[in-house]
Parts: C-alpha cells; sequence; structure tokens
C-alpha cells in the first residue's frame, strides 16, 4: 500500500503494542483469561498460565484504552499476561486471524484525538502538542516521505523517539 502512494507510513501488526492492542481488543481477539492464584498465599501466580474464563475479554479490570501509551499495556503487567495468553491461545486454536484487520485508518477512527505537554527534561523543554502519536517498534517509510522535515524540531538531544 506504501508503494503505491495511499499511506505515508506502513507499520507492523504487533501484539501488546499500546495502540494496536486496543485494535485487536475492539475486534475481539481477546480471550478471556484470568490469573492463577497461588492456593497457600492468595497471590497471583505471576509465572504460572492463565485460565481461559470466556471467549471474548469483557472484563473492566482488562480495557485498553485508544491512547498512544495505553495504561493498560505499558504499565500493567498483567494486560500484558492477558494479550500474551490470547494470543497463544489463538495461535494454537488456528484462530489468529482475529488479530488481523488489514488495512486500518487510525487517524480517520479517533486515535489521533491526543493533547499533552511535551517534555523533554535533557534540554529543559517543555511544548503542548495535539494530534496523532504512535509508538515507533516498526515502521516502513521511504527517504522521499521526509522531504522537507525540519530536522531540528525532530532529532538531536531531547528528541525521546
Amino acid at each position: 500500500e506504501f508503494r503505491r502512494g495511499r499511506c505515508l507510513l506502513v507499520s507492523a501488526n504487533i501484539v501488546n503494542h499500546a495502540i494496536l492492542s486496543s485494535l485487536h481488543q475492539d475486534r475481539g481477539a481477546h480471550r478471556g483469561f484470568w490469573p492463577v492464584k497461588n492456593r497457600a498465599t492468595g497471590y497471583t501466580a505471576q509465572r504460572l498460565p492463565w485460565q481461559k474464563t470466556s471467549e471474548l475479554n469483557i472484563s473492566p479490570n482488562f480495557l485498553i484504552e485508544r491512547h498512544p501509551a495505553s495504561q493498560c499495556v505499558t504499565q500493567r503487567w498483567d494486560c500484558a499476561a492477558l494479550v500474551h495468553e490470547s494470543f497463544l491461545d489463538r495461535a494454537a486454536e488456528g484462530s489468529l486471524c482475529a488479530f488481523d484487520f488489514g488495512w486500518y485508518d487510525f487517524n480517520r477512527l479517533g486515535f489521533n484525538e491526543f493533547k499533552y505537554m511535551h517534555r523533554s527534561p535533557t534540554i529543559g523543554k517543555e511544548y503542548w502538542a495535539e494530534g496523532a502519536r504512535w509508538s515507533i517498534n516498526l515502521f516502513a517509510f521511504a527517504k522521499q516521505s521526509l522531504d522537507g522535515v525540519n530536522w531540528q524540531a525532530v532529532y538531536g538531544k531531547g528528541d525521546d523517539e
């Protein structure tokens, strides 16, 4: 699609990615899993496989919001575990197609509505930013895509991406 000039960037379909996980959730790819409790201590056993409770995750405890840094994915090990358990369960079942969303325009479908204060502590700079913000796990683009970019604004000390 990129070579046809239909998009600027192409991203890999990454499991447990902050924005893509919310899309996978919306498509019903995530199963209902719950951590197993250690019977002796009552604490969650982090190294044991989780127990499958339903074909679809509908638990409000594992809600992945449409955000470039969804807290459920980036700050909670249990959300990451649920996503991985779902992926492995679907792989074993042969239904990984649930994670395939094909062509998807994130900007048009409400994934770009973010306003935040960008802070670069290494250079003591703060500025208000709004619009699309993407995790850079993997993107594909061509040299021509960067023609006219102001590199002073996007590269150098203080650049966190």
